[in-house]
Protein backbone atom coordinates (compact mmCIF):
# COMPACT_ATOMS: atom_id res chain seq x y z
CA UNK A 1 0.00 0.00 0.00
CA UNK A 2 1.63 3.65 -0.47
CA UNK A 3 0.58 7.00 -0.03
CA UNK A 4 1.00 10.79 -1.13
CA UNK A 5 2.57 13.44 1.22
CA UNK A 6 1.08 16.50 1.24
CA UNK A 7 3.40 20.10 1.45
CA UNK A 8 1.12 21.88 4.84
CA UNK A 9 1.95 24.79 2.87
CA UNK A 10 1.00 24.72 -1.10
CA UNK A 11 -0.92 21.42 -0.68
CA UNK A 12 1.44 20.04 -3.74
CA UNK A 13 1.15 16.03 -3.63
CA UNK A 14 4.59 14.65 -3.75
CA UNK A 15 5.70 11.23 -4.80
CA UNK A 16 4.61 7.55 -3.55
CA UNK A 17 5.68 6.56 -0.68
CA UNK A 18 5.24 3.25 0.48
CA UNK A 19 3.59 2.73 3.64
CA UNK A 20 5.37 0.78 6.43
CA UNK A 21 3.34 -2.58 7.73
CA UNK A 22 3.68 -3.23 11.44
CA UNK A 23 1.53 -4.83 14.18
CA UNK A 24 -0.79 -5.71 11.33
CA UNK A 25 -1.76 -2.59 9.99
CA UNK A 26 -0.34 -0.34 7.58
CA UNK A 27 1.10 3.08 9.38
CA UNK A 28 -0.20 6.29 6.87
CA UNK A 29 0.10 9.41 8.66
CA UNK A 30 -3.17 11.17 8.77
CA UNK A 31 -2.63 14.25 6.53
CA UNK A 32 -1.27 11.84 3.92
CA UNK A 33 -3.87 11.39 0.55
CA UNK A 34 -4.23 7.14 0.29
CA UNK A 35 -5.87 7.61 -3.46
CA UNK A 36 -4.11 8.20 -6.31
CA UNK A 37 -3.29 11.61 -7.16
CA UNK A 38 -3.85 13.25 -10.79
CA UNK A 39 -1.19 12.70 -13.07
CA UNK A 40 2.12 15.22 -14.17
CA UNK A 41 1.00 17.62 -16.17
CA UNK A 42 3.28 20.52 -17.52
CA UNK A 43 2.91 23.82 -15.66
CA UNK A 44 0.58 22.44 -13.34
CA UNK A 45 1.01 21.40 -9.69
CA UNK A 46 -0.97 19.03 -8.44
CA UNK A 47 -2.77 19.93 -5.45
CA UNK A 48 -4.67 17.67 -2.86
CA UNK A 49 -8.04 18.48 -1.77
CA UNK A 50 -10.16 18.39 1.12
CA UNK A 51 -13.18 17.27 2.83
CA UNK A 52 -15.57 19.14 4.45
CA UNK A 53 -13.68 17.61 7.88
CA UNK A 54 -10.43 18.80 6.36
CA UNK A 55 -9.20 15.14 5.41
CA UNK A 56 -7.06 15.02 2.63
CA UNK A 57 -9.62 13.31 -0.44
CA UNK A 58 -8.93 13.94 -3.89
CA UNK A 59 -6.08 15.85 -6.05
CA UNK A 60 -6.61 18.45 -8.64
CA UNK A 61 -4.23 20.95 -10.88
CA UNK A 62 -3.27 24.55 -10.06
CA UNK A 63 -1.43 26.61 -12.48
CA UNK A 64 2.14 26.72 -11.31
CA UNK A 65 3.92 29.61 -13.06
CA UNK A 66 6.40 29.84 -9.98
CA UNK A 67 9.60 31.37 -11.04
CA UNK A 68 8.23 32.65 -14.21
CA UNK A 69 8.44 36.74 -14.74
CA UNK A 70 5.38 38.67 -15.33
CA UNK A 71 4.96 41.85 -16.04
CA UNK A 72 2.58 45.08 -15.08
CA UNK A 73 0.24 46.10 -18.35
CA UNK A 74 0.27 49.36 -16.80
CA UNK A 75 3.62 49.85 -16.62
CA UNK A 76 5.78 47.56 -18.87
CA UNK A 77 9.18 48.40 -16.75
CA UNK A 78 7.77 46.91 -13.72
CA UNK A 79 8.16 43.19 -13.48
CA UNK A 80 7.96 40.43 -10.75
CA UNK A 81 9.32 36.88 -10.32
CA UNK A 82 5.87 34.68 -9.59
CA UNK A 83 6.39 32.98 -6.07
CA UNK A 84 2.87 30.96 -5.61
CA UNK A 85 0.82 28.67 -7.23
CA UNK A 86 -2.14 29.97 -8.98
CA UNK A 87 -3.25 31.99 -11.95
CA UNK A 88 -0.90 35.24 -12.34
CA UNK A 89 -2.15 38.48 -10.82
CA UNK A 90 -4.77 40.53 -12.23
CA UNK A 91 -3.55 43.12 -14.73
CA UNK A 92 0.04 41.08 -15.19
CA UNK A 93 0.91 39.18 -18.21
CA UNK A 94 4.11 36.85 -19.27
CA UNK A 95 4.12 38.37 -22.39
CA UNK A 96 7.98 40.17 -21.98
CA UNK A 97 7.45 43.74 -24.07
CA UNK A 98 10.30 44.65 -26.50
CA UNK A 99 11.23 48.10 -25.31
CA UNK A 100 10.85 49.89 -21.81
CA UNK A 101 8.50 52.44 -24.26
CA UNK A 102 5.71 49.40 -24.90
CA UNK A 103 2.07 49.66 -23.97
CA UNK A 104 -0.43 47.12 -23.42
CA UNK A 105 -2.94 47.78 -26.39
CA UNK A 106 -5.95 44.92 -27.52
CA UNK A 107 -3.80 42.19 -25.33
CA UNK A 108 -0.36 42.79 -26.92
CA UNK A 109 2.51 45.26 -26.10
CA UNK A 110 2.97 47.74 -28.42
CA UNK A 111 5.61 50.20 -28.70
CA UNK A 112 4.97 53.65 -27.89
CA UNK A 113 7.04 54.82 -30.86
CA UNK A 114 7.06 58.71 -30.28
CA UNK A 115 8.63 58.06 -26.60
CA UNK A 116 10.89 55.63 -27.90
CA UNK A 117 12.02 58.58 -30.21
CA UNK A 118 12.15 61.58 -27.69
CA UNK A 119 14.49 59.13 -25.67
CA UNK A 120 16.42 58.38 -29.00
CA UNK A 121 16.90 61.89 -29.44
CA UNK A 122 17.78 62.59 -26.25
CA UNK A 123 20.51 59.89 -26.29
CA UNK A 124 22.43 61.39 -29.26
CA UNK A 125 21.92 64.98 -28.04
CA UNK A 126 23.53 64.05 -24.71
CA UNK A 127 26.20 61.92 -26.33
CA UNK A 128 27.12 64.88 -28.60
CA UNK A 129 27.30 67.60 -26.05
CA UNK A 130 29.29 65.25 -23.77
CA UNK A 131 32.32 64.95 -26.57
CA UNK A 132 31.69 68.77 -27.60
CA UNK A 133 32.87 69.76 -24.24
CA UNK A 134 35.35 67.15 -24.04
CA UNK A 135 36.90 67.70 -27.88
CA UNK A 136 35.13 70.91 -29.55
CA UNK A 137 35.24 73.11 -26.75
CA UNK A 138 38.94 73.34 -25.66
CA UNK A 139 40.58 73.49 -29.48
CA UNK A 140 37.70 76.60 -29.70
CA UNK A 141 39.32 78.06 -26.55
CA UNK A 142 42.51 77.86 -27.27
CA UNK A 143 42.10 79.19 -30.61
CA UNK A 144 40.14 82.19 -28.65
CA UNK A 145 43.06 82.75 -26.69
CA UNK A 146 45.59 82.57 -29.61
CA UNK A 147 43.36 85.08 -31.81
CA UNK A 148 41.61 87.59 -28.82
CA UNK A 149 44.39 87.96 -26.41
CA UNK A 150 48.20 86.73 -28.05
CA UNK A 151 47.08 88.32 -31.66
CA UNK A 152 50.48 87.68 -32.92
CA UNK A 153 50.79 86.30 -36.84
CA UNK A 154 51.77 82.86 -34.99
CA UNK A 155 49.30 82.69 -32.95
CA UNK A 156 46.52 83.49 -35.14
CA UNK A 157 47.73 80.96 -37.81
CA UNK A 158 47.73 78.37 -34.61
CA UNK A 159 44.47 79.60 -33.71
CA UNK A 160 42.95 78.74 -37.50
CA UNK A 161 44.08 75.30 -37.46
CA UNK A 162 42.87 74.74 -33.90
CA UNK A 163 39.23 76.18 -35.39
CA UNK A 164 39.55 73.51 -38.26
CA UNK A 165 40.69 70.82 -35.93
CA UNK A 166 37.45 71.64 -33.83
CA UNK A 167 34.76 71.94 -37.08
CA UNK A 168 36.69 68.54 -38.34
CA UNK A 169 35.94 67.14 -34.78
CA UNK A 170 32.64 68.53 -34.53
CA UNK A 171 31.67 66.52 -38.01
CA UNK A 172 32.84 63.43 -36.66
CA UNK A 173 31.00 64.06 -33.40
CA UNK A 174 27.88 64.21 -35.72
CA UNK A 175 28.61 61.28 -38.03
CA UNK A 176 28.99 59.09 -35.31
CA UNK A 177 25.84 60.40 -33.98
CA UNK A 178 23.35 60.47 -36.19
CA UNK A 179 19.31 61.68 -35.16
CA UNK A 180 17.18 59.13 -35.28
CA UNK A 181 14.79 59.14 -38.02
CA UNK A 182 11.04 60.12 -36.44
CA UNK A 183 8.15 57.56 -36.36
CA UNK A 184 6.11 57.58 -38.61
CA UNK A 185 3.18 60.02 -39.17
CA UNK A 186 -0.24 58.26 -39.26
Amino acid sequence: MQYWQIDPVTHEVSAPVKAEYRGGMYHIPKSALTVEPLAHKEGFAVVATFDENGNPAGSEYIEDLRGVVIYDKTDCTHSETVSELGEIKAGFTTEKPATRFDEWINDRWVTNESDLYIANYNAVDNARRAAYSRIVAPLTEEAYIKRHLIKTEAAIAEADELEKQALAARRKIQAENPWPEPPAQE
